[in-house]
């Protein structure tokens, strides 16, 4: 049962990072209709500000309240070292943005290159 338990935190914690990429990728084809260059910039900037939320709200807030129902007191050093942690998985975010970002943009070039041929 603890096996399962760490799969599952596991899985929460990945999709913690797949779900704002995604939502950027998807963002991306909906706007690039529109303004090319609007796209890429929504879809680079929105997967690092969505987790930085989310990552804070699940990461931190959840260990705290349940700690705080059984009585005990959090010490700052996890606090510290959330932050840390959430701080270096934003600029993970970012850097992964960039780079889909950037194949995307290399898609949308080589499609138009075979539509005007």
């Amino acid at each position: 049962m603890e096996t399962l338990q760490t799969i599952w935190n596991l899985f929460a914690f990945l999709s913690l990072l797949a779900v704002p990429q995604l939502l950027g990728v998807l963002v991306y084809f909906r706007i690039r209709k529109h303004h090319d260059f609007l796209a890429h910039l929504a879809g680079f900037l929105l997967p690092p500000i969505i987790f930085f939320y989310l990552s804070g709200l699940i990461i931190i807030s959840s260990p705290m309240r349940e700690a705080e129902s059984h009585g005990e007191r959090i010490c700052g050093t996890f606090i510290g070292m959330m932050s840390l942690m959430i701080l270096f998985l934003t600029g993970v975010e970012i850097v992964s943005g960039l780079i889909v970002q950037i194949v995307l943009h290399g898609r949308h070039r080589t499609n138009s290159i075979v539509k005007q041929v």
